[in-house]
């Protein structure tokens, strides 16, 4: 799937301490900082899937001269070309069905996974 979230909140007063450890936690883990507040006790928490529900590991993007598509990937700090389009790509976007669109210059591209 190709997911971007952007995050933009303000939180309101008086905010439990519980939610902004886990907030933090999410955005920074603990950091080594052993003073940070702990985690709240929730069956969601022993689970290693919610550590990953703010970050993403993936950035997709195109090159307009080249003419493919590729993948970023933030973990292991390296660049996958993945297709190549026949026209020139001016922007992507992620669908609602989980498909990367690609717009080129003269139609749109739809890629999806096996």
């Amino acid at each position: 799937m190709y997911t971007e979230l952007h995050l933009n909140v303000e939180l309101k007063r008086d905010v439990p301490e519980a939610v902004i450890a886990v907030l933090r936690h999410m955005v920074d883990g603990n950091g080594g900082d052993e003073s940070a507040l702990p985690l709240p006790e929730h069956p969601l928490f022993g689970t290693e899937r919610w550590q990953y529900m703010l970050r993403c590991d993936s950035y997709y993007f195109a090159d307009f001269l080249a003419q493919f598509v590729a993948r970023y990937d933030w973990v292991n700090d390296a660049a996958y070309a993945f297709a190549t389009v026949s026209d020139l790509p001016v922007d992507l976007l992620a669908g609602n069905d989980g498909a990367l669109y690609v717009l080129t210059r003269n139609s749109i591209v739809r890629f999806s996974s096996p």
